[in-house]
């Protein structure tokens, strides 16, 4: 068994700027879980999966991405959730709801075993920091990105399973939607 998630990638302009972070907040707090995933928007959290499973998650997402159009989303600030994680905001909006809800609503119903269907709260972020930023330096931390304004908007043209090796997430394949931005 391994782990997994499903997730749409940031561009490079934004991931490149999202690393810088990430690698400050190991700089100056000794902050390294973010550092093992690129920059992303989770769809799927990570949930386990056998080899056969994964060649079903491959034709799963093939087939799903070939009937869903590309989207262009806003990053707008940053956010926390509790004193865990820090994170840039990603401005909701329909055309990501309904892929989520589409999404979501169609893989648990394939794979009915790997996470929870119902209740499920969609927040879209791309995390900066989580899980080991010092709680006596939270504050501190957080208020780093109080002086940043930053707001940018990117296509997104395709979703991503990523597998867990080794101490880091990768990304098995990315699967291109429908049509481009």
């Amino acid at each position: 068994m391994k782990l997994y998630f499903i997730a749409l990638l940031a561009p490079p302009v934004i991931a490149d700027q999202v690393l810088q972070w990430k690698n400050d907040m190991h700089f100056k707090y000794g902050c390294r879980a973010a550092l093992k995933s690129p920059a992303h928007i989770t769809l799927i959290p990570p949930f386990n999966a056998n080899q056969a499973e994964e060649l079903k998650l491959l034709e799963f997402l093939e087939e799903f991405t070939q009937q869903q159009p590309a989207m262009e989303v806003s990053v707008n600030g940053f956010g926390i959730f509790g004193r865990r994680t820090i994170f840039l905001a990603v401005e909701k909006n329909k055309p990501l709801e309904i892929l989520y809800q589409l999404l979501s609503s169609l893989f648990y119903h394939e794979f009915p075993t790997k996470g929870k269907t119902t209740g499920l709260n969609f927040h879209p972020h791309i995390t900066i920091a989580n899980r080991d930023i010092p709680p006596a330096k939270f504050d501190e931390a957080f208020a780093r990105f109080s002086y940043i304004s930053y707001k940018a908007q990117c296509p997104l043209n395709d979703i991503s399973l990523l597998r867990l090796d080794p101490g880091k997430w990768t990304t098995l394949k990315s699967f291109p939607f429908q049509t481009s931005c």
